[in-house]
């Protein structure tokens, strides 16, 4: 399950956040240890390069379970 909001705060400039959690197959969701779902949340940044042929960079910082996170840098928009 994840949410996912991007906002303009100038016309060529924007941020994004999103945040979800997941759990193993398998697992059972009424399990009260938790120890099968993964929680993660990340914000970013978007710049867009031509707006007529969609052309985005985006920067985002993601965090996880057990201290994991990443850095990531993608062009386009994830979906």
């Amino acid at each position: 399950i994840e949410v996912d909001e991007r906002i303009s705060i100038k016309p060529r400039w924007g941020v994004a956040v999103s945040a979800g959690i997941a759990w193993l197959y398998g697992g059972k969701v009424e399990d009260k240890d938790y120890s099968d779902w993964y929680p993660a949340a990340s914000a970013g940044v978007m710049f867009t390069l031509k707006e007529e042929e969609k052309m985005f960079v985006r920067a985002d910082y993601a965090v996880g379970k057990s201290d994991n996170s990443a850095f990531y840098l993608s062009f386009g928009q994830p979906f």
